[in-house]
């Protein structure tokens, strides 16, 4: 669909074909100038859009991976400012243009999505080491971590600076530890809380109110090395994904 195929021979504007127009043109980087025949301004555009936005997605919480994120956003800029330009030409200073397109891009598209990804899938890293989890930070708002979660303990709120738990059991929650496994008020759950060869024969507590009884992760096997309690209010978000090293991407279990 070209913007003249919008307008009928008698003059007419089909107000529904001038609104898909441009929607395509807000949302799709190099389409607007490949429906105009301009396939090489529509290549480039499009993909240096796609290679930014890849790239920016796969390298996520890296100063690299903003740079190109915003180089996405600044090339859809482009896109969308070229078609007014090309569309309105000689009647609009491309300055105003420009400024509007920013605008709605980033507060009504960007931004939000950049938002939704720091609340969702915020990079959690663990100081002097190359590790990175994706941590869904809303999990935890109306409810409490529940056995077996993987959770986000920030070494101050609001940072990226942290490391990774296991939880073992809640607030209120009866443990007990014997030769038949874990239970957790009285319900057998398949967790490994201590390393091989150091788990007492028997144990039997309660978790304190307002505490979370947690395992922190072993550096090889995974496998938690020690319990301890934790405030609940240092809890940043369920870690659901481990992000880096890229070679060890992988969804936690």
């Amino acid at each position: 669909m070209s913007l003249n195929a919008a307008v009928s021979a008698s003059g007419a504007v089909n107000t529904r074909r001038v609104g898909s127009f441009f929607a395509l043109t807000f949302l799709v980087p190099g389409l607007p100038q490949f429906i105009w025949g301009q396939p090489e301004r529509a290549f480039v555009l499009a993909g240096t859009f796609l290679s930014a936005l890849t790239v920016g997605l796969f390298a996520w919480g890296t100063l690299i991976g903003i740079a190109l994120l915003l180089l996405a956003y600044v090339v859809h800029v482009a896109s969308v400012d070229d078609a007014i330009h090309q569309w309105s030409f000689p009647a609009f200073d491309r300055r105003m243009p420009r400024l509007m397109v920013s605008l709605v891009l980033g507060v009504g598209v960007y931004g939000p999505l950049v938002l939704a990804g720091s609340i969702l899938a915020w990079p959690a890293v663990r100081p002097g080491q190359s590790e990175a989890y994706l941590v869904n930070r809303c999990e935890y708002q109306e409810k409490l971590p529940e056995s077996g979660d993987w959770i986000w303990l920030a070494l101050e709120k609001g940072t990226t600076l942290g490391r990774l738990v296991e939880v073992v059991a809640k607030p209120g929650q009866n443990v007990e530890w014997s030769s038949s496994g874990l239970r957790i008020n009285g319900k057998r759950v398949s967790l490994m809380p201590f390393p091989h060869g150091t788990a007492p024969k028997q144990l039997e507590f309660q978790v304190p109110e307002g505490q979370l009884l947690v395992a922190g992760a072993a550096e090889a096997n995974r496998l938690p090395r020690s319990w301890e309690f934790v405030p609940i209010d240092r809890v940043e978000g369920r870690a659901w994904a481990k992000l880096y090293p890229v070679w060890d991407r992988r969804i936690l279990d």
